[in-house]
């Protein structure tokens, strides 16, 4: 008992010891499979990534659904004999009455 009795003088105590030993005991762990601590790290971050596609996903559809069909556009003649026949017309107001009507698609 003399060893702890002399490490006790200088402020070290059998606590202090025991968390040395565990700290020993990780660093020796860490340094042996640190490579494998890393790839699992690695594939375990890419499990969160693949396993969490739903924003993506529900981005794409409202881009999807945000393009516009072709056959929603007025063709230039349209707009022009709209606003030529309806007095007060807009471009707006002819492009939208083109798409209510549904001209254009088949």
């Amino acid at each position: 008992m003399e060893l702890l009795d002399n490490l006790a003088a200088i402020g070290i105590t059998t606590k202090v010891l025991q968390y040395a030993v565990l700290a020993g005991i990780v660093i020796f762990v860490l340094g042996m499979y640190w490579r494998y601590i890393v790839a699992g790290a690695a594939i375990v971050a890419c499990v969160f990534v693949l396993c969490a596609p739903a924003q993506s996903l529900s981005i794409a559809k409202t881009q999807e659904e945000a393009k516009v069909n072709p056959a929603d556009i007025a063709p230039d003649e349209f707009i022009e004999d709209c606003i030529r026949y309806n007095n007060g017309a807009t471009k707006e107001s002819c492009q939208k009455d083109w798409k209510e009507q549904g001209n254009g698609k088949e």
